[in-house]
């Protein structure tokens, strides 16, 4: 075993060796960080100074794929498949109740309030400040409540 102290290649911290043959870094962690700034982050070129003295970055352009069309026929086949397998996972699996409610299907509702139930205007609210409605599909009479009304027994003088 070494007894001298060595500098650790990446971190600049001395250490002792724990192997036979010379280290260049104090950990593994070291040893990975020093691969990763070396490989992965790729040094930055620097050009002269320019007159204020500050240093200019010469920045290089990363490289952009070419469009083909076999890459356009996949990605359009991709998403087809994509999408059928999406509408029959539906059709199969889901459960339509279970299905959050579109902007059609709040029309549809308005719709459907509109043209089933009509307002009676020569009857008065009941007690509680609902109006009477008459439905069309059942031929019965029905309460809504407004949300305008103010009930002016609510009022403590």
């Amino acid at each position: 075993m070494e007894s001298e102290y060595y500098t650790c290649k990446f971190c600049q911290t001395q250490f002792i060796p724990k192997r036979r043959k010379v280290q260049k870094y104090c950990s593994h962690t070291c040893r990975s960080k020093d691969f990763h700034h070396k490989n992965i982050i790729k040094p930055v070129k620097y050009k002269k100074e320019d007159l204020r003295g500050g240093l200019e970055v010469n920045q290089s352009k990363t490289k952009v794929e070419q469009m083909s069309g076999p890459g356009i026929g996949n990605a359009f086949a991709g998403n087809l498949l994509a999408d059928g397998a999406k509408a029959i996972g539906k059709k199969v699996f889901g459960n339509p109740n279970n299905e959050p409610a579109t902007k059609s299907d709040i029309q549809e509702i308005k719709n459907l309030f509109y043209t089933r139930y009509f307002l009676i205007h020569n009857m008065d609210r009941r007690f509680d400040g609902c109006l009477p409605y008459f439905d069309m599909a059942t031929s019965k009479l029905v309460y809504f409540k407004d949300p305008n009304y103010i009930n002016p027994n609510d009022f403590t003088r």
